[in-house]
C-alpha cells in the first residue's frame, strides 16, 4: 500500500469515527431534550443555596432530591441537570443509572464522571452539586416535645436551632436516622471553626436540646479578652476552654495573673500559660483577666453654634479649660450671643436621676418644693448645666471664672438676635430691639405699653441662658431675654367676698363656743 492509499484510508476512518460520535451526541441530546433539563451551548442558571462555608465533598452525603449539574465538553457543549430519585438512584439518559444514596459528594461525582466517560470517550466531563435536597428535621426539647422543621441538606444544626431559640448552646445531641449519635457544641464551633461540633443535618435527624433554663449551668469570663461573657458549662471543661470560648486573650493581657473566683473559696491567682489552663471548672466559676495596658479613652467635647469652627475637639481632663476649647474652635463670632452661651455636662442616666430624686425626699420638703425638685431632676436627664459666664471665662483665662471641661461636655453658643421678646399683657407682643443699659420701662413702652388687664407689679424677666424668672430689680435686661407681663385675675363679688366670709364664720364659731362655756360655768 502506497502513501496515497494509506492517507485515504486514514481519512475515511476518521470520518466514520466522527460520524459515529456525532450520532451518539445527537442521540444523547435528544434524550436529554426529552427529559426537559438540557441546555446546549449556554450555561445553566441555578438559585444559590445559603451556605456558611463551602460544602465539604468528603462529608456531605447524597440523597434523594439532590440536583447535579453535568457538563459534557463536546462540540457543541452539552449541559444539563439531573435529580436523584427518592429511591437514591440517578438516571442519566442514554448513559445509565447509578446508586447514589449514602455516597459522599466526592464519591458520587467520581462515579458520574466514570459512567459518562464510558459513553463519551476522551471528552472532559464536569459534575457539581447544583441544589441540595429539601429535608425534614425534628427538634426535641427537655420536656420531650418535638417540633418539625424543614430545611435543606446543606443546613447545619445551628441553622435549624436558629429558628427555635433554645436555651442551651452546648447541651445538644444529634441523633441520626440510622441510630448514630453525635454531640453538638455551638460555642466550641464558633471558637474553633471545627465542623465536627456543628455538623450538617440529614432527613429524619433528631436534635435534642436542653431547653430548660434551670438545667443550664454556666461559667463566666471578663477582663482583657476578645469576647467577655457567660458560657454554658459542660462537665470536663477546663480554664483553657473558657479562654478559647472568649476568643483568646487580647494583646497585653496578664496571663500570669488571672483571677479565679469560686463559690465558697478564696480567689485564686492562675498562670494560664502553664498547667493552670488545665484546671477543671465548676458551675458558677468566674475568670477575670487583668491587663498590663493603659487604657485611654478618646476624650472629646462638642462645640456648636456661633464659633468659627464648630465640631468635636479633643481635651485632656484636668488640664483643658473652657477658654482653651473656644480658642481651638477659632473663638466666638461677632454674631455670638455671649450672655446666652451654655456649657452642658453630659446626660445623667435615668436610673441615677430616680435614685437622686428619692434621696432628695429624705429632708421631708414642702409639697411645693417637691414639685420643683422633681422638675429639676427631670431636666438633668437632658444634661446638667455648668454655671459659667463665657465673657468672663474668655477675659480671665486660667482663673476660677474659666472652668475645666470634661469628657462628654457640650458647648453651645447661640446667635445674637439683637432683640428682647415681649409677651403677655402688652399691646404689641413680640420681639423689640435690644436697648443696652435701658430699664424694663423702656421695653414696655417699645411694646406699646401695658394693656388694661396687665398686672404691672408682677412683671418678670426670663433669662436667655438659664431660663430663670427674675424680678426687674434682680437683674438687667440682656440681649435674648424675654419679658412676661401677667394678667390681673378678675373675680366676681362672691369669689372676692368668700375669704372674708370664712374669717367671719371662724370668729363667730369661736365666740359661740366662748359664750356657751361662760354660761355653763355660772
Amino acid at each position: 500500500m502506497n502513501m496515497r492509499s494509506f492517507a485515504i484510508f486514514v481519512g475515511l476512518w476518521m470520518a466514520v469515527a466522527s460520524l459515529a460520535v456525532a450520532q451518539r451526541t445527537v442521540s444523547t441530546e435528544r434524550s436529554l431534550e426529552e427529559s426537559g433539563d438540557r441546555k446546549v451551548g449556554q450555561p445553566l442558571v441555578f438559585n444559590p443555596m445559603p451556605l456558611d462555608a463551602p460544602l465539604d465533598p468528603t462529608s456531605y452525603r447524597v440523597g434523594g432530591g439532590d440536583q447535579f449539574a453535568i457538563q459534557i465538553s463536546s462540540i457543541p457543549s452539552v449541559m444539563f441537570t439531573l435529580t436523584v430519585g427518592i429511591d437514591g438512584t440517578l438516571l442519566i439518559p442514554s448513559v445509565g443509572e447509578l446508586r447514589m444514596r449514602g455516597l459522599t459528594l466526592q464519591e458520587a461525582q467520581g462515579q458520574i464522571k466514570r459512567l459518562v466517560a464510558e459513553r463519551y470517550l476522551r471528552t472532559p466531563v464536569s459534575v457539581s452539586l447544583a441544589m441540595a435536597r429539601r429535608i425534614t428535621v425534628y427538634v426535641k426539647n427537655s420536656f420531650g416535645v418535638s417540633q418539625i422543621h424543614e430545611g435543606i441538606a446543606s443546613d447545619r444544626v445551628s441553622t435549624v436551632l436558629f429558628k427555635t431559640e433554645p436555651q442551651a448552646r452546648r447541651s445538644i445531641l444529634l441523633r441520626r436516622s440510622d441510630g448514630r449519635q453525635q454531640r453538638v457544641d455551638l460555642d466550641r464551633f464558633a471558637a474553633t471553626g471545627d465542623p465536627r461540633w456543628n455538623p450538617h443535618v440529614a432527613e429524619g435527624d433528631e436534635i435534642v436540646v436542653n431547653s430548660f433554663e434551670g438545667n443550664v449551668q454556666t461559667v463566666a469570663i471578663g477582663g482583657d479578652v476578645w469576647l467577655p461573657g457567660e458560657f454554658e458549662l459542660i462537665e470536663g471543661d477546663r480554664v483553657g476552654d473558657l479562654v478559647q470560648f472568649a476568643r483568646g486573650l487580647r494583646v497585653g493581657a496578664r496571663r500570669d495573673s488571672v483571677v479565679l473566683a469560686r463559690f465558697g473559696e478564696a480567689p485564686q491567682i492562675l498562670d494560664i500559660s502553664g498547667n493552670d489552663s488545665l484546671l477543671r471548672l465548676n458551675a458558677g466559676d468566674r475568670l477575670w483577666v487583668p491587663t498590663a495596658r493603659k487604657i485611654l479613652r478618646a476624650q472629646m467635647i462638642s462645640v456648636s453654634g456661633e464659633v468659627t469652627f464648630p465640631g468635636m475637639y479633643p481635651l485632656n481632663e484636668g488640664a483643658t479649660r473652657l477658654s482653651d476649647i473656644l480658642a481651638i474652635a477659632g473663638g466666638m463670632t461677632k454674631d455670638a450671643l455671649v450672655t446666652g452661651a451654655t456649657l452642658h455636662r453630659g446626660r445623667v442616666p435615668e436610673s441615677r436621676v430616680s435614685e437622686d430624686l428619692l434621696l432628695s425626699m429624705r429632708g421631708n420638703p414642702d409639697p411645693e418644693d417637691t414639685v420643683y425638685i422633681r422638675q429639676e431632676e427631670e431636666l438633668r436627664l437632658f444634661g446638667e448645666r455648668v454655671n459659667v459666664d463665657f465673657g468672663r471665662a474668655v477675659a480671665n483665662p486660667g482663673s476660677n471664672d474659666d472652668p475645666f471641661v470634661k469628657f462628654g461636655d457640650r458647648v453651645l453658643v447661640p446667635r445674637s438676635t439683637g432683640s428682647v421678646y415681649m409677651f403677655g399683657q402688652v399691646v404689641s407682643p413680640g420681639h423689640v430691639q435690644f436697648l443696652p443699659g435701658k430699664k424694663i420701662d423702656a421695653y414696655i413702652d417699645a411694646a406699646g405699653g401695658f394693656t388694661d388687664h396687665a398686672k404691672a407689679g408682677d412683671v418678670v424677666i426670663i433669662k436667655r441662658a438659664s431660663r430663670q424668672w427674675l424680678e426687674p430689680d434682680q437683674t438687667e435686661v440682656e440681649d435674648g431675654d424675654a419679658v412676661w407681663v401677667p394678667k390681673v385675675i378678675e373675680r366676681d363679688f362672691a369669689t372676692e367676698f368668700m375669704p372674708y366670709a370664712q374669717i367671719v364664720g371662724v370668729f363667730s364659731a369661736v365666740a359661740t363656743i366662748i359664750l356657751v362655756f361662760t354660761q355653763l360655768s355660772k
